[in-house]
């Protein structure tokens, strides 16, 4: 079992090395966009779901010269298998979205496709010699996890992409080397698994058996995209958090396939030790189904935070999102592995898991964006997987006392005064809930009630005026007391505003007169070369209220859905003194159509969540600003974070292309401040001379020695996490 496990560990881990890796090199070609990073891994289910489906045919289309076949197969990746990606693409994110699926079935998809038949082949070879094969699934997800980790903190911060791409190939080599051994070694007294030994599992499977075996996939998967996003935009975007949650998903598949012994076994109850009537979570250690037991004890706790998200509470509302998720996945898939036919079926079942898998990543990020206004598929997957968990099945009974928590969390939410708090409103509910959640509907119906209520509740003690979704996030505008309203992405704040007719004018959060923003305007008043000002990124445009008459300002923004918001919730646009201009699109992609040296100021002010799009920070994106920089011109950097350091990246920046930079920190404002909507911020600014600075006394950001330049081959997120400084 060496060579095949070995095989499909390394297999595997190419696979999950080659995905980030793929979606890197095509960030500055479509821009830093979650339509990229969704498209790549939509690509990548989709590609997975044709290996398995390859994997399935082959004894059928044909018989005993499967072998023979893919020996063929194995070299046809040889050709593309160089990884480039050209240089040209669509700019417009419709036309993007599909040039980039093109771009990535001619490039990495046949070797892609190649690698993703691997687990499914050796282990129905595996079969065939009767061997038990279901453990190589285990190997299978372990190369996944480290293939995983490896990448953003052994492969990226030390290669380049060129190096990258080197390696990845003779990786790729390697296992097709070692594939091939396995498939000469297999000898099967039928081409087939038709005839093959196998432990005594369920065989065949009931007619059924697929709709589950999909629906178990789905809700996990679903639920791995779910949690995600709702951590990295709700809780804390850290950069990589994301790997948190599919590191976890892929240990689930370990545990749960890791076991050898029949399904059979593992239904024997143990005598109980305890009153049956107390809730199955104080019994969990008598339960066939222990993991589920306590699914509950979590469960209902994270339906009471949703919208009740605290910053100070981050790390402990983190860990209660990430190991309830964590357990249920692990629930879902332990059902998936005790349900898993006889070794003859295995590609069959394989596929199955591919088809459900898919559906949950086109779900989430192909469906739910158009559909919803919010993240509401994610607590939609909680109650799925808690419909899904193994137990008894439903009587009568259970759905009644169901439908009874459901319409306790309702009448709390609809008959309650509004200024009662979330455990006040739907405390007695969870409590209930709790009591009776021993059968997988009960729970269903009682979390999706929960969660339903608890994802319409605001217990910040704020208006939500409007709510707006794309593919690029979603975002709503608040107010927050009589007079002032803010943009909000999760707990991001994007600017806010007073729409007291005397303070309307008045830019807040990060751009307050007082602050570094303030002051580079104050500067800079009356001198801006050509009166020209470029500004990637809108929110709601608070910067436009340093606009002067005879000044042509554009604004650069990816997300149509930010400019609607910005025009009809907010008035900076429609205030400005200038002449006001809004471009669609990736901010470097569309910088590139301006004139050379055509804006006295550019103002870099684009975030995902809590953090600036790396391949805006690279030496090619620089090139590109001081191309469409006037002489005399200044380039502004937005750089704010609680969860990345970026100044240092910029000052490398500078220092290699002969640029001056200096840097400012804004010092922590009095509460008065704060109440105002006033926030510390911190900015970057870059000039060809230092006389272009002029007037502005900050601190000088040398380059620092020894350190690596940020390009579009090489960047390292790791490097600039906050924590490590």
């Amino acid at each position: 079992m060496l060579l095949p496990a070995v095989t499909i560990f390394f297999a595997s881990a190419l696979l999950f090395l080659v995905q980030p890796m793929t979606a890197r090199q095509v960030l500055p070609l479509l821009g830093g966009t979650p339509a990229v990073w969704t498209t790549c891994m939509l690509f990548f289910q989709l590609v997975l779901l044709a290996g398995y489906g390859y994997a399935h045919a082959m004894p059928r289309w044909f018989a005993r010269n499967d072998r023979r076949v893919h020996l063929g197969v194995l070299l046809l990746p040889v050709l593309p298998l160089v990884l480039t990606l050209g240089d040209a693409a669509p700019t417009t994110t419709a036309g993007g979205i599909v040039a980039l699926l093109q771009l990535l079935a001619t490039t990495i998809g046949l070797p892609f496709f190649v690698l993703a038949t691997t687990s499914s082949l050796v282990q129905r070879w595996q079969a065939e010699r009767g061997k038990d094969p279901y453990p190589l699934y285990a190997a299978s997800n372990v190369g996944s996890l480290v293939g995983l980790l490896a990448y953003p903190t052994c492969v990226e911060p030390w290669t380049s992409l060129g190096q990258q791409r080197v390696l990845w190939t003779v990786g790729y080599a390697a296992v097709a080397v070692a594939t091939a051994l396995c498939a000469l070694r297999a000898r099967g007294p039928s081409p087939t698994l038709a005839s093959a030994p196998s432990p005594k599992l369920e065989s065949p499977p009931a007619p059924n058996r697929p709709l589950l075996w999909v629906l178990l996939a789905a809700a996990p998967s679903s639920l791995l995209l779910g949690v995600t996003q709702h951590l990295c935009t709700n809780l804390a975007p850290v950069p990589l958090l994301w790997s948190i949650p599919l590191a976890l998903y892929l240990i689930t598949f370990v545990v749960a396939f890791a076991r050898t012994s029949s399904p059979a076994a593992n239904a024997l109850r143990p005598r109980p030790m305890m009153p049956k009537w107390l809730p199955s979570f104080l019994r969990w250690t008598e339960s066939p189904h222990p993991v589920a037991a306590i699914v509950p004890l979590l469960v209902i706790p994270v339906a009471l935070t949703f919208s009740w998200e605290r910053p100070e509470l981050a790390l402990a509302l983190i860990a209660l999102h990430v190991v309830a998720f964590f357990l249920l996945a692990l629930a879902c898939h332990g059902r998936l592995a005790s349900s898993r036919p006889a070794p003859q079926h295995l590609t069959g079942f394989y596929l199955w898991i591919a088809v459900g898998g898919a559906l949950g990543g086109v779900a989430n990020a192909l469906v739910a964006p158009f559909v919803l206004s919010a993240n509401y598929e994610y607590p939609a997957a909680i109650a799925l997987a808690c419909f899904l968990l193994p137990g008894p099945k439903a009587t009568r009974l259970d759905v009644a006392i169901g439908c009874g928590v459901v319409a306790l969390a309702v009448g709390s939410f609809a008959l309650q005064p509004a200024s009662l708090g979330r455990l006040q409103l739907l405390g007695p509910a969870a409590v209930l809930a709790l009591l009776v959640a021993d059968r997988p509907v009960r729970l269903g119906l009682a979390s999706a009630g929960l969660l339903v209520v608890g994802s319409l509740f605001n217990d910040r003690g704020t208006e939500v005026l409007h709510r707006d979704r794309s593919l690029f996030g979603a975002h709503h505008v608040e107010r927050l007391g009589k007079d002032l309203t803010c943009l909000v992405h999760g707990n991001v704040l994007h600017g806010a505003q007073d729409h007291r007719p005397e303070r309307r004018r008045e830019p807040l959060t990060y751009y307050h007169r007082q602050g570094p923003c303030g002051e580079v305007f104050a500067a800079l008043a009356g001198r801006i070369p050509g009166g020209r000002v470029g500004a990637v990124g809108l929110g709601v445009g608070s910067i436009a209220a340093y606009s002067a008459p005879g000044e042509r300002w554009t604004f650069y923004e990816i997300d149509a859905a930010v400019e609607r918001t910005a025009r009809t919730q907010f008035t900076f646009l429609g205030d400005a003194a200038a002449t006001i201009d809004v471009v669609i699109g990736d901010g470097r992609l569309q910088l590139l159509q301006a004139r050379d040296g055509e804006f006295g100021l550019v103002v870099l002010d684009a975030f995902n969540s809590d953090a600036v799009p790396v391949h805006l920070l690279t030496r090619e994106a620089l090139t590109i600003y001081l191309q469409k920089l006037a002489p005399g011109g200044v380039l502004a950097f937005h750089v704010s974070s609680q969860y990345v350091t970026l100044a240092p990246i910029l000052g490398d920046l500078a220092g290699a292309l002969g640029l001056v930079a200096r840097f400012r920190q804004e010092a922590e404002l009095p509460e008065a401040a704060h109440a105002e909507l006033k926030h510390e911020s911190k900015w970057v600014l870059m000039a060809r001379r230092a006389e272009d600075l002029a007037g502005l006394a900050w601190d000088e950001l040398p380059p620092r020695q020894g350190q690596p330049v940020w390009t579009d081959e090489y960047s390292s997120l790791l490097a600039v996490l906050a924590f490590r400084r």
